[in-house]
């Protein structure tokens, strides 16, 4: 289990402003201790690291504009818990040296959605910059743990629009195909706001670019259905499959959803027979007041040798709780339909880390993992400060 303590500083007043259901707040200089949030740890074995944090934890409230669908997430079939044996050894990265510090152009309010692909021997990370306009980033490094932008431009800016409205992408999710091209999966940014119904696809030569948007979505959710605000977190491209893990939300909460693929173009969402719904999430919250009840998102997908395993952050509820990102653990072995959560989750917690499920605050985060090591990837303070990393092992021997 990992946990981390943060020192006593001073704290500089910031302005939290977010999209995709994320709003405007303040937070005041002032010095106080931080206090420590332990995560319990069963037959898990894990280092501890103490990491410094710079920004204090804001607060927020539900966008007044974010609508209500007729329907809530059908519940997936009940998964019995992963018992283990499983160790996590994990580390969090001095969170005041980010591994992406926000921009100087285009991109200097916020850096969040962090997606990075291992290729050709160098960590290739796409994110969503916010400034005055909100657009899709790029920055490499060779060892994981320091990007730099190769252009101070972003690689792809606003969408068609949609109904007349602005439409601005978010969220990218990114893979190579065997051929070279790069392929990239964006959410809808509706007016700066709210995330829209669709998921759009974009392709590229290299990840500077060009990138050139299809004409249509690759998927597209129905009206008031528990998924019509939708957003691409994760790809596991395995055995001829491409598998699309996605947010699906209602302005109160979330669940994850999964698109699969045989040629990356044409997806069809995980449909239950058992119930009568087109789409039904993979994940979704337990219950109520336990540490995912009001939200399972934010889905961290690897294809790893003892199959699928999740990174995912789970909210409180149905009240709003502290700023303190939790981070639980899954597994399957059916391509990522069937879930079972950790026995002992939350298997991370970080304090100070904004995260409230009345907003869906979410702390945006993305996964690699190179030869045996985890790349844990996750916008801190939801982006208002960079990027930050939490790197280490997880054996299931």
């Amino acid at each position: 289990m990992l946990n981390r303590r943060t020192s006593r500083r001073a704290r500089r007043g910031i302005a939290i402003a977010m999209v995709a259901a994320l709003v405007a707040t303040a937070c005041s200089d002032s010095d106080s201790d931080d206090a420590v949030t332990p995560a319990t740890d069963a037959s898990a074995t894990t280092s501890t690291t103490s990491a410094p944090s710079t920004t204090p934890a804001p607060t927020t409230e539900a966008p007044a504009t974010t609508s209500t669908p007729a329907t809530t997430a059908p519940p997936p079939a009940v998964v019995p818990p992963f018992d283990g044996p499983v160790s996590f050894d994990l580390s969090v990265a001095d969170e005041s040296d980010p591994v992406l510090e926000l921009g100087t152009t285009w991109d200097t309010r916020f850096t969040y959605a962090p997606w990075v692909v291992h290729h050709d021997d160098r960590f290739h990370l796409f994110y969503t910059g916010w400034g005055r306009e909100i657009s899709i980033g790029y920055a490499v490094s060779d060892d994981g743990r320091q990007f730099t932008r190769p252009s101070d431009e972003p690689v792809l800016d606003e969408l068609e629009p949609v109904d007349g409205r602005v439409v601005q992408p978010e969220a990218p999710v990114v893979w190579v195909d065997d051929d070279g091209t790069w392929v990239m999966y964006v959410g809808q940014l509706v007016s700066r706001r709210v995330p829209g119904p669709a998921i759009m696809r974009a392709t590229a030569p290299a990840p500077e670019g060009p990138w050139t948007v299809d004409p249509v979505p690759i998927y597209t959710a129905e009206t008031g259905e528990w998924d019509d605000e939708i957003v691409p977190q994760s790809v596991v491209v395995a055995d001829g499959v491409v598998s699309l893990f996605y947010d699906g939300r209602d302005g109160r909460s979330a669940s994850t959803g999964v698109l699969t693929s045989t040629d990356g173009v044409t997806f069809t969402p995980h449909d239950d027979p058992a119930t009568p719904y087109g789409a039904d999430p993979v994940l979704a919250p337990s219950e109520v007041q336990s540490w995912d009840g009001a939200g399972a998102g934010s889905p961290m997908v690897l294809a790893t040798d003892d199959g699928l395993e999740m990174f995912y952050v789970g909210f409180t509820g149905p009240e709003p709780g502290e700023a303190i990102l939790r981070i639980g653990y899954a597994v399957s072995d059916d391509q990522g339909i069937a879930w079972q959560r950790y026995a002992d989750n939350p298997v991370i917690e970080l304090d100070n880390q904004f995260s409230q499920p009345a907003s869906l605050g979410f702390p945006w985060m993305g996964a690699v993992q190179v030869d045996d090591t985890y790349y844990l990837y996750y916008a801190l303070q939801a982006g208002a400060e960079g990027v930050g990393v939490i790197t280490g092992t997880v054996d299931r021997g």
